[in-house]
């Protein structure tokens, strides 16, 4: 989560945590192309994942890493860009809606995320961030945003593996959020399912989803 004044937490409603800015907790991924992680590190590090863990995940290029209280500035940098220049379909360039969505993504409150809000990762390439995601140990996450200049470069679907692989190591059997629209298709393709009606908070519409990680039959909503 949550980052809005209630963030629920990439693109997620408002939650305390980033959800995807509050929409506090929209999860917005970008990118789609899905890549199946090569391993499985609930089972290997049952107790946690290590920085060099993350980095196993996918095959992408972005190196993923726990995030730090001075990373706050160029996490705001990213969250704002992805929110502004990728999301369109949800804010329609309404200023209005723009401006409470990006309310909470100030540095100052990225830093409280990193240090009360559970799991923050940043993606890095070449040592700039691209990428962020955070999720909690209840099995939300409320984070998951990338630069427009690395959508389709599968650096969403890489933040996503390392937060569900958290998600498991905390011995939570799904995965929940709430999406955008313009993620709506990204979590679908990941495996998630809706739970629930679209909901609406200040203009903008969000979309409950959850992912069983074990059997469908045993996973209840949030």
């Amino acid at each position: 989560m949550a980052p809005w004044p209630g963030l629920h937490w990439i693109f997620l409603m408002p939650n305390p945590c980033p959800p995807f800015c509050f929409l506090p907790q929209f999860a917005c991924p970008f990118s789609f192309h899905i890549q199946t992680p090569k391993h499985d590190i609930a089972a290997r590090c049952p107790t946690g994942l290590r920085e060099a863990d993350m980095n196993t995940l996918t095959g992408t290029k972005a190196a993923i890493r726990r995030a730090r209280l001075n990373d706050a500035e160029e996490v705001a940098t990213v969250l704002c860009a992805s929110i502004t220049d990728l999301c369109i379909t949800d804010h329609g360039s309404n200023p209005d809606i723009l401006a409470r969505w990006l309310a909470n993504k100030t540095p100052h409150d990225i830093r409280s995320w990193i240090v009360e809000s559970g799991h923050v990762v940043v993606a890095e390439e070449c040592g700039r961030i691209v990428g962020v995601g955070g999720a909690l140990a209840s099995g939300r996450i409320t984070l998951n945003y990338v630069l427009p200049e690395v959508r389709f470069r599968g650096v969403s679907k890489a933040v996503l593996s390392v937060l569900e692989a958290y998600i498991r190591t905390e011995g939570c059997a799904c995965s929940s959020l709430s999406s955008t629209r313009t993620a709506h298709r990204f979590y679908l393709a990941a495996g998630y399912v809706d739970a629930g009606e679209p909901q609406s908070w200040h203009g903008l519409t969000e979309f409950p989803m959850i992912k069983d990680h074990q059997t469908a039959a045993t996973c209840g909503s949030e």
